[in-house]
């Protein structure tokens, strides 16, 4: 195990995003937005983990389940919890952190599935959005 290590991540919960800055809201470590410091001897603990007997069994989400063992609040390296202005799960904080908001993590295509799926209003700006950086880059 690492001595040192940086492991950050927005939370990730079903229900309105607002209710997760409530206390004792679940805080389950989302993989879709993190920061962590990537090293040899990190990558060496996880091989270690997956390896060894107490490795977590495969889950709907592989990756992030994993990483959520690995920090675990309960565990020797807990992780921290980025605040949603960095990294919204909602269209709908885009009212609500107005000027303040970072990152969206919707899906705004057709067909999409499962969550963060985007209202309207959501689409409309992201597609905005992406015909501006199209605009710059052809």
């Amino acid at each position: 195990m690492p001595e040192r290590y940086l492991m950050a991540a927005s939370t990730d919960s079903y229900g309105d995003q607002r209710e997760w800055e409530q206390s004792g809201h679940i805080n389950y470590l989302c993989g879709c937005f993190m920061l962590l410091k990537p090293s040899e001897i990190l990558f060496q603990y996880y091989i270690d983990v997956l390896m060894g007997p107490d490795a977590p069994p495969n889950a709907l989400y592989p990756d992030q389940d994993f990483l959520s063992f690995i920090y675990r609040k309960d565990g020797p390296m807990p992780w921290s919890r980025i605040p949603i202005e960095w990294s919204a799960n909602d269209g709908g904080m885009v009212e609500v952190l107005e000027g303040r908001l970072k990152s969206l993590h919707v899906k705004s295509w057709e067909l999409a599935e499962g969550g963060n799926i985007a209202d309207e209003k959501t689409k409309h700006v992201w597609m905005a959005l992406v015909q501006e950086m199209e605009n710059y880059y052809y």
